[in-house]
C-alpha cells in the first residue's frame, strides 16, 4: 500500500473533517451545506455531524463576545439619574435643584454617549 491509498485513521478523519468545515465556514456557506459536503467527501455522519455542532457552537460564542454589555460609565450615569430622581422626595425644599441638575446632566451624558457610538 502507497502513502495515498492506507485508510484514514480516526483522528485524521477528524482533522480533516474539521479543516474542511473551517473552510467551508469560512467561504459562508450554510451549516446544512457543510454537513452535506463533509458527508459527500466522505466523512462519517457522526464525525461531520459534530463537526457541524462545534461550528455553531463557536459562532454563538463569537457572537456573544461581540455583544458589547452596558459599560460602567452609563450604569454610573443611570444610577445617578434614578438617585436624583428619588432625592427631592427625601431632601428638604433648598436642596432640590441639585437632583434635577443631576437628571438633566445624566440625560445629556447618555444621550452624547450613545450619538459618539
Amino acid at each position: 500500500m502507497t502513502e495515498e491509498n492506507r485508510p484514514l485513521s480516526e483522528e485524521e478523519i477528524k482533522k480533516k473533517a474539521y479543516s474542511l468545515a473551517l473552510r467551508l465556514k469560512h467561504s459562508g456557506l450554510d451549516p446544512e451545506i457543510i454537513y452535506a459536503r463533509l458527508e459527500k467527501q466522505g466523512i462519517p455522519e457522526a464525525v461531520a455531524k459534530k463537526a457541524v455542532e462545534d461550528l455553531i457552537m463557536q459562532k454563538t460564542q463569537e457572537e456573544k463576545k461581540e455583544q458589547k454589555p452596558i459599560d460602567n460609565i452609563n450604569a454610573v450615569i443611570i444610577g445617578i439619574v434614578i438617585v436624583a430622581t428619588i432625592a427631592p422626595f427625601i431632601m428638604n425644599a433648598r436642596f432640590r435643584i441639585i437632583p434635577v441638575g443631576l437628571i438633566i446632566s445624566g440625560i445629556v451624558a447618555l444621550f452624547f454617549r450613545r450619538k459618539r457610538r
